[in-house]
């Protein structure tokens, strides 16, 4: 339906009750347009709760004005504050909480663990963490917590007991991703200083994730008959290992097990790693012994060759194997069987590839057109049906062009659902299918004449319409189409600098609203310039890492965008500060920001909860900034900074000069080697002599010694 005009006071208690979950994709005005005693109504319901906790992806410009209503509610944070148990998403927004209780700091942060990345969300569990170990202690706070536990510091994670933390750490499962440093904190509080001691299955399955620090030689001593009957535990402690890791517990179970019984129990990671030479020793003589296991590429090469020499390639059954078929398998079907055949292997498509998908269709195609010469031509709707979409997307852009108008609504319902992915991006079959699907929609009519539901039916094939059709379409049209295409997962290079004209002249012009970002973002994002350009807003922040956690892959040149808003916001968050405290000391920043010689803080120097913020976007410090870093900042910091890779030479210089500064000495971080002048990842001190390594080596050559 059309959106209610923004005058229309129509949201109440009955309204937002009833659209439950789709909360969020009403729009800023409408919760304007909101009486107050209707939302405050709405907020002390019991529906409110689990309305917001089903809601999802709702964007920062929706949630903080959802947020900021709200509040209204009440007299002052302190009041509001007593509520956050019920915030839901909306806890996503909620940055500028007051200082919480332990308890109801404990709840609060059990509703942050669904929010996208954010640097701000992280520094606020950070704050409420500390808050709940302030009175529960760190060992409780563990327990009730969560997934929160990856931000516990090295320090407060070694201040555990080892029993309790191993009592945590099986609660927990094998999904906790741990820095380095907390690995290695981990790994000693249960290993103590005998760090190759021999341990038992027991105490390996209750490590869990934290199986990922575990040294090689404590790995090769794991005796098979006590762990592989565990065939999930096993699974899931080998997820996040290294290859190194793998090969050296695989040595351990070899001693006690053969390669016919690790085909048989091992799956995941430890699988793959069985070799080529012991598969063939495993004595796979059925299908049975291998359907339902995930196998490596070259794995399932050598296993869909055993099961073709065996007579036993059933398509619908072979799975990941399904990775090792060749075109000469497929070609080998017999004619009878190639529609089946086709129909089985598109039921499990992630274990395709492109060239596999074309192989398929190749055969396939062929082989209906042996049935008849003109077959593409008189296709009816029943034969158009039972072609898999997956291969009707190879079909050679003539034949395309050759469908007849009969088939319009199975070839449009089709194209509806299709999954581009197993077609090449330079395929002529894309351009080709596009515009057979907008010439049934066309028939008899213009692309001005189109509505919105109308081109809704192209599906993906709406990523690939050209910018030159896309301005014949009606305004509104247009508008809502180009909103759909922020979904896209890909849009051909050759239309990028058109659409990325049309969407700005649209959206942009005079200036980018906060809305306009959140529904065209992606679009202009696939630009380094327009990327650049984008104004460096108070809101950007928050709406950038919002699309951040939609979009596949992320650009240096974002990176860098986020990385100046992200130091642009807490240098004007800072200055608030001294504004608000007129100069008096501000307690919420460290002393390890501070220059001890003069008191003050530097606008431009990292500080530690700037640099703890950014993470891997460290690397965009210039030298300069770097050598601006206080020593203790540098001695608080160096874990995130040696997490870091892709340092230049003169970034690795700054941070070797502050090492030998502070004279900071640890073995898992840097090694001072005298009289060596050249290593990978080194740089040489004139004076010193010394050879200070690039953080990011280190730590790998330490966890793999």
């Amino acid at each position: 339906m059309e959106l209610c005009k923004p005058s229309l006071q129509w949201l109440n208690l009955d309204a937002l009750t009833m659209m439950g979950p789709y909360l969020s994709h009403l729009t800023s005005e409408d919760i304007d347009s909101c009486p107050k005693e209707k939302l405050c109504e709405f907020f002390r319901s019991e529906q409110f709760k689990s309305t917001l906790s089903r809601a999802t992806n709702i964007n920062p410009t929706l949630g903080k004005k959802f947020l900021q209503r709200i509040q209204e509610c009440f007299n002052g944070k302190n009041e509001f504050a007593e509520h956050v148990v019920k915030l839901g998403a909306l806890a996503c927004y909620y940055y500028d909480a007051p200082d919480l209780n332990p308890d109801l700091s404990k709840k609060f942060l059990s509703q942050l663990d669904n929010c996208k990345p954010n640097p701000t969300i992280t520094q606020l569990k950070k704050h409420l963490i500390n808050s709940v170990i302030s009175k529960f202690n760190a060992t409780q706070a563990l327990r009730d917590i969560g997934s929160s536990v990856t931000l516990f510091s090295p320090k407060q994670l070694s201040m555990i007991p080892g029993t309790d933390l191993k009592e945590v750490l099986t609660n927990l499962g094998p999904n906790i991703k741990w820095t380095q440093s907390q690995l290695q904190t981990l790994v000693k509080n249960q290993l103590g200083d005998k760090m190759c001691k021999e341990i038992s299955a027991k105490e390996l399955m209750a490590l869990q994730s934290v199986a990922e620090g575990l040294p090689s030689c404590v790995l090769k001593f794991v005796k098979a008959r006590d762990i592989m009957n565990d065939t999930e535990a096993l699974k899931n402690i080998s997820m996040q290992m290294r290859m190194g890791q793998l090969k050296a517990m695989l040595q351990g179970l070899c001693r006690d097990a053969g390669p016919s019984e690790l085909v048989q129990k091992l799956d995941g990671p430890l699988l793959h790693s069985i070799s080529l030479t012991n598969l063939e020793k495993a004595d796979i003589t059925s299908l049975n012994q291998v359907e339902n296991k995930t196998w490596s590429r070259p794995q399932a090469a050598y296993l869909a060759k055993r099961m073709q020499d065996l007579k036993q390639l059933q398509f619908r059954r072979l799975h990941s194997v399904l990775q090792g078929l060749t075109c000469t398998m497929i070609d080998n079907v017999t004619g009878s069987d190639t529609l089946n055949m086709a129909q089985a292997i598109t039921e499990t498509p992630q274990w395709l590839s492109k060239f596999q998908a074309g192989c398929v269709a190749q055969k396939l195609f062929a082989t209906l057109e042996k049935e008849r010469a003109d077959y593409f031509k008189t296709i009816t709707e029943e034969e158009l049906y039972k072609i898999p979409t997956l291969l009707l997307l190879h079909l050679p852009p003539l034949k395309v062009k050759d469908l007849p108008d009969s088939v319009c609504p199975v070839y449009l319902y089709k194209m509806e659902k299709a999954n581009l992915s197993l077609l090449p991006l330079s395929s002529p079959s894309r351009p080709a299918l596009t515009q057979r699907a907008l010439s049934y929609l066309t028939t008899g009519t213009e692309l001005s004449k189109l509505t919105f539901e109308n081109v809704s039916m192209l599906g993906p094939l709406l990523c690939e319409l050209p910018p030159s059709q896309l301005k014949l379409m009606a305004p509104n049209v247009l508008n809502a189409s180009l909103q759909a295409m922020a979904s896209c997962k890909h849009i051909p290079q050759h239309h990028r600098t058109e659409l990325l004209q049309l969407v700005t002249q649209i959206f942009g012009d005079p200036a980018w609203s906060p809305e306009a970002m959140e529904a065209v973002g992606p679009l202009l994002l696939l630009d380094d310039n327009a990327t650049s350009a984008l104004p460096n807003k108070p809101w950007m922040k928050d709406i950038l890492y919002s699309l951040k956690s939609h979009i596949p892959s992320v650009s240096d040149t974002l990176k860098k965008k986020l990385f100046d808003l992200t130091i642009s916001t807490s240098n004007t968050a800072r200055k608030k500060r001294e504004a608000d405290s007129n100069s008096v000391s501000d307690k919420s920043i460290t002393d390890v920001d501070r220059n001890t010689n003069s008191g003050s803080i530097n606008a431009e120097a990292p500080t530690s909860i700037v640099i703890e913020k950014l993470g891997s976007d460290n690397i965009h410090w210039t030298a300069a900034q770097l050598d601006m870093m206080t020593n203790d900042t540098f001695v608080a910091t160096v874990g995130t900074l040696g997490s870091v890779p892709g340092y230049n030479a003169d970034q690795l210089a700054v941070l070797s000069k502050k090492a030998i500064q502070v004279q900071w000495r640890h073995p898992s971080w840097i090694f001072w080697i005298q009289g060596v002048e050249t290593c990978p990842g080194a740089v040489i001190d004139g004076e010193s002599h010394f050879v200070i390594f690039n953080l990011t080596f280190l730590v790998n050559l330490f966890l793999q010694v």
